[in-house]
């Protein structure tokens, strides 16, 4: 998929274009930065899948096929306002969700370890250096 595809079809999401219509340059110009703003702001916040800013609307879209959807319906949410158009209902509902399937994946894919040489209390001075009574740290 392009990064000219994506964006018609968020555009197509807004009713801003026709089905059958191609997105304008100026469009594809204005999308292309929401699109890489959008996408860094997901890795920034821990939901790396490896983006690459896009520079052009005929860039092959730097992203995972089962993220195209995840991708369409946000940018179409982040465009809304510079078109002045409503989000539909469907659009909003559709594009949390699959946000919230991009971030499960992200988890998946990189599960947090668990850290097994952690110092208990009593290897850092116990209890007794908080003042408390050290038998709840197994202190006498």
């Amino acid at each position: 998929m392009t990064v000219l595809d994506l964006i018609g079809r968020s555009l197509r999401l807004l009713g801003v274009i026709d089905p059958i219509e191609t997105p304008s340059a100026e469009s594809a110009v204005t999308a292309i930065a929401a699109l890489n703003a959008m996408c860094r702001r997901w890795e920034a916040n821990g939901n790396a899948f490896g983006w690459r800013d896009v520079a052009s609307a005929q860039d092959e879209l730097p992203a995972p096929d089962e993220l195209h959807a995840c991708l369409a319906f946000n940018l179409a949410v982040e465009l809304a306002p510079e078109y002045g158009a409503p989000i539909p209902a469907v659009v909003a509902t559709r594009a949390v969700e699959l946000l919230d399937d991009l971030r499960r994946d992200v988890i998946v894919a990189h599960p947090i370890e668990p850290i097994l040489d952690v110092p208990t209390p009593q290897q850092v001075g116990g209890a007794s250096r908080l003042g408390w009574p050290g038998s709840w740290y197994g202190e006498s």
